[in-house]
């Protein structure tokens, strides 16, 4: 069975001899989606607190907008176009 991926040498100076390593990237990748997932979870999770705390804002602006003049608003609804 061939392995997918690559040996890497490590050689320091001050060693006589040098380490051999496999990098497959098959885990390499797995690696690199587990993080890129993680990331983009947390990045999700952000904005939708975000556009939470936004919706509640508007909510909040068009209720007190609507009470401050009474039983006429400040704002008026967007005209239906045909």
């Amino acid at each position: 069975m061939v392995a997918l991926g690559v040996q890497l040498i490590k050689h320091e100076e001050n060693k006589v001899h040098s380490e051999w390593s496999h990098v497959s990237f098959p885990e390499l990748i797995a690696d690199q989606v587990r993080t890129l997932t993680a990331v983009l979870n947390d990045a999700c999770a952000s904005l939708d607190t975000e556009d939470a705390k936004h919706h509640q804002q508007a909510k909040w602006d068009l209720w007190h907008a609507l009470k401050a003049r009474g039983r006429r608003p400040k704002v008026r609804p967007l005209r239906k176009t045909a």
